[in-house]
Protein backbone atom coordinates (compact mmCIF):
# COMPACT_ATOMS: atom_id res chain seq x y z
CA UNK A 1 0.00 0.00 0.00
CA UNK A 2 1.16 3.51 -0.73
CA UNK A 3 2.51 5.37 2.29
CA UNK A 4 0.23 8.34 1.49
CA UNK A 5 -2.77 6.26 2.65
CA UNK A 6 -1.31 5.34 6.01
CA UNK A 7 -2.50 7.59 8.80
CA UNK A 8 -4.51 7.32 12.01
CA UNK A 9 -7.91 7.69 10.29
CA UNK A 10 -7.30 4.98 7.69
CA UNK A 11 -5.95 2.75 10.46
CA UNK A 12 -9.20 3.23 12.40
CA UNK A 13 -11.28 2.59 9.27
CA UNK A 14 -9.39 -0.62 8.51
CA UNK A 15 -9.83 -1.87 12.07
CA UNK A 16 -13.54 -1.03 11.99
CA UNK A 17 -13.98 -3.01 8.78
CA UNK A 18 -12.07 -5.97 10.18
CA UNK A 19 -14.29 -6.01 13.27
CA UNK A 20 -17.45 -6.64 11.24
CA UNK A 21 -18.72 -10.19 11.63
CA UNK A 22 -21.89 -10.48 9.57
CA UNK A 23 -23.19 -9.29 6.22
CA UNK A 24 -25.81 -7.26 8.09
CA UNK A 25 -23.07 -5.47 10.04
CA UNK A 26 -21.31 -4.68 6.76
CA UNK A 27 -24.51 -3.22 5.28
CA UNK A 28 -25.08 -1.12 8.40
CA UNK A 29 -21.47 0.08 8.39
CA UNK A 30 -21.58 1.03 4.71
CA UNK A 31 -24.86 2.88 5.21
CA UNK A 32 -23.32 4.84 8.09
CA UNK A 33 -20.18 5.65 6.11
CA UNK A 34 -22.18 6.79 3.08
CA UNK A 35 -24.54 9.01 5.09
CA UNK A 36 -23.85 12.70 4.70
CA UNK A 37 -24.67 14.95 7.64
Amino acid sequence: MSEKWKDELTEQLAKAILSLETVEEVYDFLEDVATIG
